[in-house]
């Protein structure tokens, strides 16, 4: 009985081990189809795959709720989802983490060009520099865009004109809005 007993709880944990392996292939085969999908439908709204690959790898920072995730992963993940699917049928990529911040940003292109970004304000402009501007707050060199006073301030202006107060309450109040 105690040898019977031995050879039982190994094989458990051999099929528990490839019970897990199964549902990471399976949450893996989801996000790769789910990236997929969102590739298609930003083709479809003028955004092609070479504008979201120029996106990707320029992208400096993750979607806010996956902050401190290297971007470089992702931009990996898509290379290899973009890539000739290879012939003994492995998957692209088994980095699982990277397709849900690619996912993610993924995503908020999508959202941001269904909201109506790029072609608004400067028509010469490629969608992943408008894209990167928009969503990363990149200029076209790739550094960082100081949001200036003046547009706080004109962002005030706008939020505090229509609010039936006196010149001064309105002076006092915009520190706040600013913030």
């Amino acid at each position: 009985m105690a040898a019977f007993l031995f050879f039982f709880f190994p094989m458990q944990q051999v099929e528990s081990d490839e019970s897990t392996q199964r549902a990471e292939r399976a949450r893996r085969a989801e996000l790769v189809k789910g990236c997929n999908t969102v590739l298609a439908e930003l083709a479809g709204l003028d955004f092609p795959r070479a504008e979201v690959q120029r996106y990707v790898s320029r992208a400096v920072k993750p979607p806010v709720k996956y902050q401190g995730f290297p971007v470089e992963r992702a931009a990996a993940a898509l290379q290899a989802l973009l890539a000739p699917a290879s012939e003994d049928g492995s998957e692209r990529t088994q980095d699982t983490e990277a397709l849900v911040v690619l996912n993610a940003m993924l995503s908020d292109v999508w959202r941001w060009r269904r909201r109506g970004g790029f072609g608004s304000s400067d028509e010469d402009s490629l969608p992943h520099v408008q894209a990167l501007q928009a969503l990363q707050g990149l200029d076209r060199t790739g550094d960082w865009v100081q949001k200036s006073q003046q547009d706080g301030e004109r962002v005030t202006s706008s939020l505090l004109d229509n609010l039936p107060i006196s010149d001064a309450e309105k002076s006092e109040m915009s520190g706040a809005v600013q913030q």
